[in-house]
């Protein structure tokens, strides 16, 4: 998002940084789920999902 160099692989398998990460996870829980970019949370996050918890 913010075109640093993701430093560590789990960053680099999400394609975001720790920083920007959780504010991420923030927003996407913040759409009403009708909302179309609600869906994104599943293409964004298959592999990190407890996070989202």
């Amino acid at each position: 998002m913010c075109q640093r160099r993701l430093k560590t692989p789990e960053a680099r398998a999400r394609g975001f940084g720790s920083t920007c990460w959780p504010r991420r996870v923030a927003y996407l829980k913040s759409l009403d789920p009708k909302d179309p970019r609600a869906l994104q949370i599943g293409i964004t996050t298959p592999l990190f999902p407890e996070e989202l918890e």
